[in-house]
């Protein structure tokens, strides 16, 4: 019996595990009012596509120090899931890296990686992902 309830309670969570990963928008656009004086448009963002490739630690992050080491300790319950949940557009924060910076860091770094070790990967001119109508 108590397998039993073990077992439905963790098939319940894996669901509700399942349902938020699934409940993530497919594709939004990274756009940000705060970046005044733009020479491009914002950028289509393909959630699904990236997290059928890479894990979401990848890019999701919350670094502390662990015994001297900076560890990625993100979670997705923590309410920090997006860029600007720690970053600051001018980068006036405890990371000291503005929104614009973190967002081309992580994204142009992760796709030069890729390139660079021969894998596929998505664009890296800007002109690829800031596409003007």
């Amino acid at each position: 019996m108590r397998s039993r309830v073990l077992f439905v309670c963790c098939l319940a969570l894996c669901v509700f595990i399942a349902g938020t990963i699934v409940a993530q928008e497919d594709r939004y656009f990274i756009e940000s009012k705060a970046f005044e004086n733009r020479q491009r448009p914002g950028v289509e963002f393909n959630h699904l596509l990236h997290y059928e490739i890479i894990d979401c630690m990848d890019c999701h992050h919350d670094y502390v120090d662990v015994k001297g080491k900076k560890e990625n300790v993100w979670d997705m319950f923590s309410g920090k899931n997006y860029c600007s949940d720690c970053h600051t557009v001018h980068g006036e924060d405890e990371t000291d890296l503005g929104l614009m910076q973190a967002f081309h860091e992580q994204c142009i770094g992760c796709h030069q990686d890729y390139f660079q070790q021969g894998k596929k990967t998505g664009y890296i001119m800007c002109g690829e992902c800031h596409v003007r109508p």
